[in-house]
């Protein structure tokens, strides 16, 4: 065999495969355009939640951000609402619903508005709650005095 011809095609430095320890093969094809057989990102990528995730896993995640951006939404048009109907300070409110009475009272806090509610059963049980959620009598009437 001659020194000029070799056994295997010589690669030249543009055209070498790129291997490093934790990627797949990437080559240069003529032209400049670089061909990769799988994605390439290191091993720690790949096994993290992200890479993993189906594709209804992804779409789960984008809706999941979605709703949470039409509930932003919705809490700031209600805002929005509650401060035009009660730009007062402290606004109480009662009212019968069945055999309950109900107890509202708003706070105005100037860039936001509380809902406290009290409802009291005629059989006997006093319910509290702080914009929907429920709470007791002690901090109840502490933030609403």
């Amino acid at each position: 065999m001659s020194p000029e011809i070799e056994s295997k095609p010589r690669e030249s430095g543009s055209a070498k495969a790129v291997l490093e320890s934790d990627e797949k093969p990437a080559y240069i094809a003529p032209g400049g355009a670089v061909i990769v057989s799988e994605p390439r990102v290191g091993k720690a990528a790949m096994s993290s939640p992200g890479a993993q995730m189906t594709e209804a896993d992804k779409y789960d995640s984008v809706l999941k951000q979605v709703e949470a951006q039409d509930v932003k939404m919705m809490e700031d048009v209600q805002q929005k609402r509650l401060m035009e109907k009660y730009p007062e300070r402290k606004t109480v409110e009662t009212e019968k619903a069945g055999t309950s009475t109900i107890t509202y009272v708003y706070i105005n806090r100037g860039d936001f508005v509380n809902v406290y509610k009290k409802v009291v059963h005629d059989w006997g049980g006093v319910f509290f709650f702080i914009d929907e959620r429920p709470t007791n009598q002690r901090f109840w009437e502490h933030e609403t005095n």
